[in-house]
């Protein structure tokens, strides 16, 4: 195993923003099929909640990741635009 670096992403309980979906690749200088983030909770967390993933999102292409504070795109980045994941959800897609 090879660390790269840690993050902490807080969201205080109660909160109802969600965090956007993105692709954790996209914000980082590596690649490969060997790499992985790893969500662990503090609190306990409801499912409602909780982190959520797209089947088969893993074998994706990276899409251009996002700023979290404000959802605008980064620039520069020659990747496509992330997929509408709300609308696939709500159409059955």
């Amino acid at each position: 195993v090879r660390y790269l670096y840690d993050q902490l992403f807080i969201k205080e309980k109660g909160v109802t923003a969600q965090t956007p979906w993105h692709q954790d690749g996209g914000y980082w200088r590596v690649t490969g099929p060997r790499i992985c983030s790893v969500f662990v909770p503090l609190d306990s967390v409801e499912a409602k909640e909780s982190l959520a993933f797209v089947l088969g999102s893993q074998l994706w292409s990276l899409h251009n990741p996002q700023h979290f504070a404000d959802g605008t795109p980064y620039t520069g980045t020659s990747l496509p635009e992330m997929p509408d994941i709300n609308h696939m959800i709500q159409t059955g897609k």
